[in-house]
């Protein structure tokens, strides 16, 4: 990918280049961010990409580098419809996506699921209000 992004970047055009990789993410999904694989990976893109860096030398290229999300490895799964006391508090189940859960909140209940959410969950659940979203 480097000699194509490198020969783009040498042409004296303005352009816009996108290049996506799948790895670290799946790489982290499967394997852990602990992992040989894992941090292997990331030795191997990081080399990479100073020797892009090399070849764009010269070239008013600037390069930016994102991640959509981050990883941490999970301990203790939690079984959030298991908790009573947290269920107690809202007017339907979660909704849940891949990286978080939604909670609608009984009105009367929004300072007591912040309790129990403490309780049942420590340090592992934020609780961020809709208003301040």
């Amino acid at each position: 990918m480097n000699k194509i992004i490198a020969s783009l970047c040498k042409t004296n055009n303005e352009k816009f280049v996108l290049a996506y990789c799948t790895s670290p993410d799946d790489l982290l999904h499967t394997n852990g961010c602990n992992s040989d694989i894992v941090k292997n990976f990331i030795i191997s893109i990081e080399k990479s990409l100073e020797r892009l860096q090399e070849d764009l030398i010269g070239t008013n290229t600037l390069i930016i580098i994102s991640a959509d999300h981050g990883h941490n490895d999970i301990g203790e799964p939690y079984k959030m419809l298991d908790l009573n006391e947290l269920n107690e508090c809202l007017i339907m189940p979660p909704t849940f996506e891949s990286r978080f859960l939604s909670f609608f909140v009984k009105s009367d209940y929004k300072k007591y699921l912040h309790n129990v959410s403490i309780a049942c969950l420590a340090k592992n659940l934020y609780c961020i209000p809709k208003k301040n979203c």
